[in-house]
Order: structure tokens, then C-alpha cells, then sequence
């Protein structure tokens, strides 16, 4: 894979990324100025400037991530050691994955082996370690099952605190007949 991603690959793809992230933060920020003091009263509400700030963050990164998984499928679209072992079978197939930052959706290649037909990829899904049908960014799965897990946890506990006060409930008043039958 060195060979394909070379040196100046990584330059065209540093340069490609930050124009497209100065683009995006220009009408970001502007969009963000012309609506900072578009409101009805005379002071800005915190909460809407930190969720515009917040959206705004978000959509960069999710730019900048598809603008990323593509330069590097143009980029090993366009090498002559790829036209020398795959075909090209499908181009600009759109993929969406659900990331902890939002739906992220990119274009990419299929290709096929001309040594081996059976062998067919993405390169973007195989180098990111993108997994066939699967939606969703592996620290997303993650973290959803560690959620899961502690609120499984946090029900369990629950429960357990329910059946302890149940039970001292029982103590307490077998407790409290056994005081009244052997006081009398």
C-alpha cells in the first residue's frame, strides 16, 4: 500500500482536506454571524450559540471525513499498479455509516481481481476496516454496548435494591411480630 499512498499523495490529500474545511468553516461562520444576533431580544441565548457552534463542528468533521475516504479512492483509482491488477466494476457507489458525529456519507469504488474474479472490494471499506452491511463505526458499537451494559447494570441494581428494602420490609415486621408475641 506504500506504493500507492506515496508522499505526495498525502500532500494532495493534506491540501485537498484543508481547502475543504475552509470552505465548509467560511460559510460555517458566516451563517454563524448573520444568525448570531438575529434574535427577537437584545441578548443571545447561550444554549442556541453553543448548539450552532456544535453543528457547525460537526458537519466539518463529517466533510472532512468523506472528503477524506474519497481522495483516497480517486487516488487509488488513478494509480497505474491498480489499472495493472483490478478492473474497475462499480464507481461513485454511495455508502452511509452512522458515526457518533452523525450519518456519514461518501462515495467510493468497487473493483474486481484480474488474477482472481472472486476477489472484489471497496479499497476505502478495506483499508478502514469498513465491514460489508454494517452501518455503524465500530467505536459507535462500542460505546452503544457499553451504554447498554450499564444500564442493564444500573436495572440490575435497581432491582437488587428493590428486593433488599422487600426483604428488610419482611425482616422488620417478622422482627417486630416476634416483639409483640414475647413482650405480652
Amino acid at each position: 500500500m506504500d506504493n500507492i499512498i506515496t508522499h505526495n499523495f498525502k500532500n494532495l490529500l493534506k491540501n485537498k482536506i484543508f481547502f475543504k474545511i475552509s470552505e465548509i468553516s467560511e460559510k460555517i461562520v458566516n451563517s454563524l454571524i448573520d444568525n448570531l444576533f438575529n434574535f427577537d431580544n437584545s441578548h443571545i441565548d447561550y444554549f442556541q450559540f453553543i448548539n450552532r457552534i456544535s453543528e457547525a463542528s460537526r458537519k466539518i468533521i463529517l466533510a472532512t471525513i468523506a472528503e477524506t475516504f474519497e481522495t483516497i479512492d480517486t487516488a487509488f483509482c488513478d494509480a497505474p499498479s491498480r489499472s495493472e491488477k483490478y478492473y474497475i466494476n462499480k464507481s461513485n457507489v454511495s455508502r452511509t455509516i452512522t458515526t457518533i458525529v452523525g450519518d456519514l456519507t461518501f462515495k467510493r469504488t468497487y473493483y474486481i481481481s484480474k488474477s482472481n474474479p472472486n476477489f472484489r472490494f471497496y479499497f476505502v471499506d478495506l483499508i478502514f476496516g469498513l465491514h460489508k452491511y454494517d452501518h455503524y463505526f465500530e467505536n459507535l458499537k462500542k460505546e452503544l454496548t457499553n451504554l447498554l451494559l450499564l444500564t442493564q447494570i444500573e436495572e440490575k441494581l435497581s432491582q437488587i435494591n428493590i428486593i433488599t428494602l422487600k426483604i428488610t420490609n419482611l425482616l422488620l415486621k417478622e422482627c417486630l411480630i416476634w416483639i409483640l408475641v414475647h413482650l405480652k
